[in-house]
């Protein structure tokens, strides 16, 4: 997750620049791949050690400060359970994918399937998942069979939430054994 997000992806860039950097490109740096100079490399690798120092120092004061103040960590218990459920009150803070596929009780493959492609400058993504039986849709809303009727459908109200920021398409539909979301962005 972040760190292969923030930090892998941070280092290769930063190291990226001053490897791969062109002369020639309106930046006018030079990269070892360009120059043979390790001149930008070295400043970005010093750059990265600094951040690296910087962010272990800083982070051990607050997590120590944390950990002697509220405590850093939650129960076994809540951990076990589940944050969404503990924190939040909250099934899953995710659409309910997971949650239906673990209902299922009989011998049928148990998966979510997640499918990306862009084209002509749209991202489509598609997500399908079983389903016992065909789920009943309404204005692109799921009627629920929960108890608690405010508990059903927030992971998929907020993936909505976002579809709809970045002016998109969200449609929800549901076949005899396959539920399925389709978003479309524009990109």
């Amino acid at each position: 997750g972040a760190v292969g997000v923030h930090l892998a992806n941070g280092v290769w860039g930063t190291l990226a620049v001053g490897l791969l950097a062109n002369p020639d490109a309106p930046a006018g740096l030079e990269g070892l791949f360009y120059t043979g100079s390790f001149k930008l490399l070295g400043i970005q690798t010093l750059g990265i050690v600094a951040i690296l120092a910087w962010t272990a120092i800083t982070m051990t004061i607050t997590f120590f400060i944390i950990k002697k103040t509220v405590g850093l960590r939650v129960s076994k218990e809540e951990e076990i359970k589940g944050l969404d459920s503990t924190e939040h009150g909250l099934p899953s803070a995710y659409a309910d994918f997971v949650e239906a596929c673990e209902k299922i009780s009989i011998e049928i493959k148990k998966e979510i399937q997640i499918n990306c492609n862009c084209s002509s400058g749209f991202m489509f993504l598609t997500i399908t998942n079983p389903v016992l039986q065909k789920i009943k849709i309404h204005n692109n809303i799921i009627a629920t069979d929960k108890t608690d009727k405010s508990l059903h459908g927030f992971g998929l109200y907020s993936l909505n939430q976002v579809v709809k920021k970045y002016s998109g398409k969200c449609n929800l539909d549901c076949s005899d054994d396959i539920f399925c979301v389709k978003i479309e962005l524009n990109l």
